[in-house]
């Protein structure tokens, strides 16, 4: 009869230790996190890239919207002058509009920012885990 030794697995008879098959559990599971880590890397990588580009572009958008704003408002000042209003009158008239468009624009983010909370099941399901975790080394 064969005496069962730690090896390679070559053959039927051979038999890892517990230390081993331990050992090679953690090994498998570092590779297999490592390897999610350059996943997660390489796909955070192309989003970046993604998320760039957009903000570039959204930030054209906004640029080009401020200057097609003000001429909108030139315009309006300018009509308003059409129509026999003082240039100066014109202007204010149009300024007062949209200092009040902003207030109201102001008061609503401000309402909306007041509404945002923390994630609240995200924070409890961590601080559960942990106490398990904590449950579980400890109990060992």
């Amino acid at each position: 009869m064969s005496e069962p030794t730690a090896g390679n697995g070559a053959g039927p008879a051979t038999e890892a230790s517990i230390g081993e098959l331990l050992a090679g559990i953690s090994r498998d599971v570092s590779s297999l996190v490592r390897a999610e880590v350059e996943l997660a890397k390489a796909e955070l990588k192309v989003s970046a890239r993604r998320a760039a580009l957009g903000g570039a572009m959204f930030a054209a958008a906004a640029s080009l919207g401020a200057l097609a704003l003000v001429l909108a408002l030139v315009a309006a000042a300018d009509g308003l002058v059409a129509l026999g209003l003082a240039p100066g009158w014109a202007f204010l008239l149009v300024a007062a509009a949209l200092l009040l468009v902003a207030g109201i624009l102001g008061a609503l983010g401000a309402a909306s920012v007041r509404r945002v909370h923390p994630p609240q099941r995200a924070a409890a399901t961590t601080k559960q885990t942990v106490a398990n975790l904590r449950r579980r080394s400890t109990s060992r």
